[in-house]
């Protein structure tokens, strides 16, 4: 009687992948499990015919067969080779357990030993299922009822013919038809099908189509112009929906500029200077700190609209991240930016965001200015620069030394001239700072007493609002971008 060594023979001749195409995988384990160290000596392993007591496989039906009969996981295992040894094996299993009880504890054996590779290649009706504490194992899903069981995230799929169907898993899905078909619904951002009673925050429902609502649109709003870019999606130039505060106040639209310096950029204040009078040609009081006929935000134009300003609270920005302002000069209804300028947002501010253009911190008209006078400073982030970027010279546009700050008291607001009317936020400074002869940029404020400054120069600044109702920035549309 032939003995086992079935590892070199047996299983090395079928495969352990044949084995488990097969549904065989545990009469291969047993056997090996059962053979002691004695050899086959002249078994010829080219066919050889399994039995797992529910289907039998003819591997090579030319070769002279050989058939393992296994009564139980465990013992006695017989091995014919011939016809009539055949009969006898047929014979002697007559007291073993029915093929259905048999095939039930095999496969439980099998499933126990799959891997998620293995149990996924088997195909259906086996596949690898993950339960609530996010423990994976084999499962083996026959009806509908077993298949719906597991959670609501499966799918029975019942063949053509009607009187079949096997157990997907709707993430699985990645056919729009088999999706609808099946009242799932679609995700065209991610070509997935889900299973949900509607459609998660930050998608619109279209039908059965769930579509990803890109930050800037009214569905989900971002932060940020910069954040808009960041997502990749928009590129272009355009109105956008933001909302800074984060449901502190209802999302609005506004500008983005998300080509400039990289782009990402939200426009925060508006100026017209044809609108300027000799009474009425500053920014409004708490400009850059609150809303302020925040529509006219949605175009660099004026439209034909004759209001002075418009501006929305940077705080909030500064408080997501924003640490710089860009400076556009332009002419009305063109998109074409004739002058550009960059500055850093001080450090003081972004310590303290409330800081930021702060009425109480500027000193009133003849009052001693509240600070030290310091220069350009990278630590202090209190410079300006050019549209390439360029520190901007110590030089104002007359030529003269005008590279001087404040540094604390009204220099925390980004107050850049104290004692005097009004409140400035500019380029370049005289040194006693109550001054300036010819910044490039130059904003001016109505201060917290209701003054508006009245300065003098020679050259026109390049961007910004008047110095008095007779001296204008030199073009008429003046924009402050944050990011």
């Amino acid at each position: 009687m032939l003995v086992c060594r079935l590892k070199e023979r047996f299983i090395d001749k079928v495969g352990v992948s044949m084995c488990k195409r097969y549904l065989v995988a545990v009469s291969c384990f047993m056997i090996a499990l059962s053979c002691s160290q004695e050899e086959i000596v002249d078994a010829d392993p080219s066919s050889i015919k399994v039995s797992t007591q529910s289907k039998n496989e003819i591997l090579d039906a030319d070769a002279k067969p050989i058939r393992v009969s296994t009564k139980n996981k465990n013992t006695d295992i017989q091995i014919a080779t011939s016809d009539d040894d055949m009969n006898v094996a047929e014979s002697s299993s007559k007291d073993v357990p029915s093929d259905e009880s048999i095939e039930d504890e095999s496969t439980t054996m099998d499933l126990q030993l799959y891997t998620q590779e293995q149990c996924e290649a088997s195909g259906s009706p086996f596949f690898w299922h993950v339960d609530k504490d996010n423990r994976g194992s084999c499962i083996k899903v026959e009806s509908e009822f077993e298949c719906l069981s597991l959670s609501d995230q499966y799918l029975w799929e019942v063949t053509i013919r009607g009187d079949d169907g096997s157990c997907l898993k709707v993430e699985e899905i990645t056919e729009i038809s088999k999706c609808l078909d099946n009242d799932l619904i679609w995700f065209p951002d991610s070509n997935s099908c889900k299973k949900l009673n509607e459609c998660p925050d930050g998608y619109n429902a279209e039908g059965p189509l769930c579509l990803y609502s890109w930050k800037g649109t009214r569905e989900s709003p971002a932060q940020s112009c910069k954040e808009i870019l960041d997502e990749g999606y928009f590129t272009d130039n355009g109105v956008y929906w933001i909302d800074p505060a984060s449901d502190l106040e209802p999302a609005f639209e506004v500008y983005c500029d998300l080509v400039t310096a990289g782009g990402g950029w939200t426009l925060a204040i508006k100026y017209n200077s044809s609108a300027a009078t000799m009474d009425n040609h500053s920014l409004p009081y708490e400009s850059g700190r609150s809303g302020i006929n925040r529509n006219l935000l949605t175009s660099i134009n004026t439209d034909g609209d004759l209001r002075l300003a418009a501006s929305l609270d940077i705080r909030p920005f500064i408080v997501n991240g924003a640490s710089e302002l860009m400076h556009i000069g332009k002419s009305d209804n063109t998109n074409i930016y004739t002058e550009t300028f960059f500055s850093e947002i001080y450090q003081s501010v972004l310590d303290n965001p409330d800081n930021l253009f702060n009425p109480a911190l500027d000193s009133t008209n003849g009052a001693t200015v509240i600070g030290q006078v310091v220069g350009f400073d990278a630590n202090l982030k209190n410079r300006f620069f050019d549209k390439d970027m360029v520190l901007l010279p110590d030089n104002d546009l007359q030529g003269e030394v005008s590279d001087y700050r404040i540094n604390g008291g009204e220099g925390n607001g980004m107050w850049t001239n104290g004692g005097r009317e009004g409140a400035v936020y500019c380029s370049h400074s005289s040194k006693d700072l109550k001054g300036h002869f010819s910044p490039y940029i130059q904003w001016t404020f109505t201060s917290l007493d209701g003054n508006q400054p009245k300065y003098l120069y020679n050259v026109p600044h390049r961007v910004g609002t008047h110095a008095q109702g007779t001296y204008p920035p030199k073009e008429q549309i003046n924009l402050m971008f944050v990011r």
